[in-house]
């Protein structure tokens, strides 16, 4: 729904999976777990479906490429461009390994004018291919053996996962050809929205007081 906060938990998912990766405090992980870190990526989907429109004349970008060439990180001004090379190699061989997450988030957001179904078999593709590596382009390819269930989901620690995000309406999933976990967010109730506004003030609050200012106490009724 609208407000759910889909792209608010995208981003906390990515943000904790990091600081694992950093090997940093996280809200996600103890200190115990023994899972293997995952390299977080979000990718706004509309994106992806706005540089294809955008490069209409040039060669067809995939999915896969697009993962490794074109995520914002990458036009970062924080990395110049031998970084931007450094850190599209590691993601590379991140995917090669699987050993990557990705959270497609907004799928409900590509422009309702837009043909899906381009798209949709783009998903699908990167669900059902492994991974290769073409030596010739220096480019990441898809295998050519296709598969009748989602690669690498017999062991939850082995292989790239892939988040998708969307509202209920539209049925956006119904086009995916296999059966994956689907978690709804469900709207907020009073009780939900009043422990929110409490917690969200009270975070305001103290970060205030750290700074130096006081603000006034809001009651919640």
């Amino acid at each position: 729904h609208p407000g759910s906060g889909k792209t608010t938990l995208s981003k906390w998912l990515i943000i904790n999976m990091a600081k694992q990766c950093l090997g940093k405090k996280n809200m996600l992980f103890d200190n115990n777990c023994s899972i293997k870190n995952k390299i977080p990526i979000l990718i706004p989907i509309w994106k992806y479906v706005d540089q294809l429109k955008e490069n209409s004349n040039k060669q067809k970008q995939t999915l896969l490429q697009y993962i490794y060439e074109n995520i914002n990180t990458l036009n970062s001004t924080y990395f110049n461009d031998e970084e931007r090379k450094e850190l599209s190699s590691f993601i590379i061989e991140s995917l090669l390994e699987g050993n990557i997450l990705v959270i497609f988030e907004g799928l409900d957001e590509v422009p309702i004018h837009i043909d899906r179904s381009d798209l949709m078999k783009e998903i699908n593709t990167l669900l059902e291919r492994g991974i290769d590596y073409d030596i010739k382009s220096n480019k990441l390819i898809y295998s050519t053996y296709e598969q009748k269930e989602i690669n690498n989901t017999k062991d939850p620690t082995i292989g790239n996962r892939f988040i998708v995000t969307s509202r209920i309406e539209g049925n956006y999933f119904e086009e995916i050809n296999f059966y994956i976990p689907r978690l709804t967010i469900e709207d907020m109730t009073n009780d939900a929205l009043k422990l929110f506004c409490s917690s969200y003030m009270e975070c305001i609050q103290n970060i205030s007081i750290k700074n130096g200012r006081h603000i006034k106490e809001h009651k919640i009724d």
